[in-house]
């Protein structure tokens, strides 16, 4: 089954915001019934908003490597070099 990028983009945010949108106002009445703190609720749903922040900045970094395109290989025709030259900036 193939699926369109802008449907499986959507799918990966709706079921992400969905997942995080249950799980976090829950878990904190959870994690008082087995007996923690306030203040160890509070860290614990911090230390999640911090790793996901840091992982997102590590992961977006290897991703701008891994698809980097090189716009001056991409076409081997000289009549469209004006463009190029436009498009990178020149």
């Amino acid at each position: 089954m193939a699926i369109g990028s802008a449907r499986w983009l959507g799918l990966g945010y709706f079921t992400y915001f969905f997942c995080y949108g249950i799980y976090l106002p829950f878990w904190g009445v959870w994690l008082k019934g087995t007996g923690l703190d306030a203040e160890k609720i509070g860290l614990l749903l911090g230390c999640g908003m911090v790793a996901r922040f840091v992982g997102s900045l590590l992961i977006a970094s290897q991703v701008k490597k891994s698809f980097t395109v090189d716009y001056g290989a991409a076409s081997a025709g000289a009549d469209d070099l004006p463009v190029r030259c436009r498009f990178l900036g020149g």
